[in-house]
């Protein structure tokens, strides 16, 4: 196994952890998605003490074109992303979110001129299969029914698709340090953006909040920059496509992360999962590790 892999597998883990702290945080103090965005896009800023030691310089327009707007592109995703948080468990919410990056191989090959073989294209779609199997839900009647986050997710996903293609073009024509504090100021000037188009309610949240929130918030940002840097040393090597498919690890973690925090932890979050959820579950590790075999293989 090359040990690339690793890196998106460990974004994963850290996605999963900061997946629940962000529903933690829209759930119970924060009920506004576009004050979480932009102050989640604000603690970007936290990579300026990179510059000194790193660096930064030029790299080119089209370049720096893509990494600014992969940062801007992510931070107005996230309402979407906060609102299905308020409205469905983060386990389906993070599946239905990976399963979006089925367009991420056409993409890679038409933008980036990027091919995989045919076994791990067949890899890739089992991965994203596997996350189509966690987001079904038994409603009452006993029938299937689609989660009720699937609208936000399903645009959100799309959308952030093209940070994947920017970022990879930025790696692969740039150094990573560079690349990684641009894609981050990106960041910061989409958080800045909506500080000022939304101002006033921005300004209403910060005079009545307490600093648990904001604490909260900022951990989990952090934790995200790290896996995103995680994902950008991958993106430096390997196939967007392969990499993506190895982050689709996360609905997997989050599951069982929220099993476990929801019985040792349960006032600080707590789902509950029918029986057949848990077999779903089983059936999606099992395309998760086929999948994996094929991707690696």
């Amino acid at each position: 196994m090359e040990s690339w892999i690793w890196l998106p597998i460990i974004s994963a883990l850290i996605w999963s952890s900061v997946n629940l702290v962000d529903a933690n945080i829209r759930r119970k103090y924060i009920k506004n998605s576009i004050v979480v965005s932009a102050v989640t896009g604000l603690v970007s800023l936290l990579v300026l003490v990179l510059i000194p030691f790193k660096g930064l310089h030029y790299p080119g327009l089209w370049i720096l074109v893509a990494a600014l707007s992969s940062g801007i592109i992510y931070v107005y995703v996230l309402p979407l992303y906060f609102k299905a948080l308020s409205v469905e468990d983060t386990p389906t919410v993070i599946a239905l979110w990976y399963i979006t990056p089925i367009l991420i191989p056409i993409m890679a090959k038409f933008v980036l001129n990027e091919s995989l073989t045919f076994v791990q294209y067949i890899g890739f779609f089992l991965i994203i299969i596997s996350g189509v199997l966690i987001s079904l839900k038994d409603n009452p009647l006993k029938k299937i029914c689609v989660s009720k986050a699937a609208v936000y997710i399903f645009i959100a996903g799309i959308i952030i698709n093209f940070t994947y293609i920017f970022e990879k073009y930025v790696y692969s024509n740039d150094s990573f340090w560079n690349g990684f504090i641009l894609i981050q100021l990106g960041t910061v000037l989409g958080g800045i953006s909506m500080l000022l188009i939304w101002r006033k309610k921005i300004r209403k949240f910060f005079q009545k909040s307490s600093i648990k929130p904001i604490s909260l918030l900022s951990l989990g940002e952090t934790g995200n920059i790290i896996a995103q840097g995680l994902v950008g040393a991958a993106l430096v090597v390997a196939p967007v496509t392969l990499v993506v498919g190895f982050t689709n690890l996360q609905p997997l973690f989050a599951f069982i992360l929220v099993l476990l925090v929801s019985k040792y932890f349960p006032r600080s979050y707590k789902e509950e999962f029918k029986p057949s959820r848990i077999v779903s579950l089983g059936f999606a590790i099992i395309l998760l590790i086929i999948g994996m075999y094929f991707i690696a293989a």
